[in-house]
């Protein structure tokens, strides 16, 4: 259904009334041409980690401003751009998502032991903010490559993946049938051994 409506990648399904709380029961992954749950691993029914925000992936108001609190997963380069300046600094800073600028702001918290590779990033209002006890579950990995090509519409380098991806998967494939024959031989074998009467051959 989601394939033939046309859904784009990220984008919500909703089932239910819009007054209802958490309605947005699905969201479309069109890495995988399927639905996927909202994250419940910060509480009530969140963004899933796979839709990074940063420039060349999703903005952090993709989803609206009426959407609602959700922690936003940042791609690598603006982990490191916010890692670079908040280990140095308090002060707030601004960086650049897809041309339009946005505040980001640490709040207090205990910063000695945060994994910086677990950044989320808090959708409030205009600004992100950082906070130390709000770190991402790390469930799924995104390749940034294939989703940078996805949302920029470069179908020729996402076929080109794709069809490595397949190659990939044919040949463990063909060597899992490989042994999987090599061990029904294996019984034929044996059951051959045995006699008509259930005594083994000499």
């Amino acid at each position: 259904m989601g394939i033939y409506k046309g859904y784009q990648h990220g984008d919500r399904i909703v089932f239910m009334d819009e007054g209802m709380r958490g309605r947005e029961l699905y969201y479309w992954d069109a890495l995988k041409e399927k639905p996927v749950y909202p994250s419940f691993d910060h509480g009530d029914a969140t963004l899933p980690e796979i839709f990074l925000i940063g420039d060349g992936f999703f903005s952090p108001d993709h989803w609206g401003s009426g959407y609602g609190w959700h922690p936003n997963r940042p791609c690598k380069a603006l982990i490191k751009e916010l890692k670079t300046h908040f280990s140095k600094s308090d002060e707030p800073t601004e960086v650049m998502i897809n041309g339009k600028k946005y505040p980001v702001r640490k709040e207090e918290g205990n910063w000695d032991k945060y994994n910086w590779n677990k950044m989320v990033l808090a959708n409030e209002g205009k600004a992100l903010v950082l906070y130390s006890d709000y770190e991402a579950e790390g469930k799924g990995t995104v390749n940034e490559e294939k989703l940078r090509a996805l949302l920029a519409g470069d179908n020729t380098k996402r076929n080109q993946t794709r069809k490595l991806d397949l190659e990939a998967k044919l040949k463990a494939a063909e060597k899992k049938l490989e042994d999987t024959q090599a061990e029904v031989d294996r019984l034929r074998k044996e059951l051959d051994a045995f006699g008509k009467r259930g005594t083994r051959r000499a």
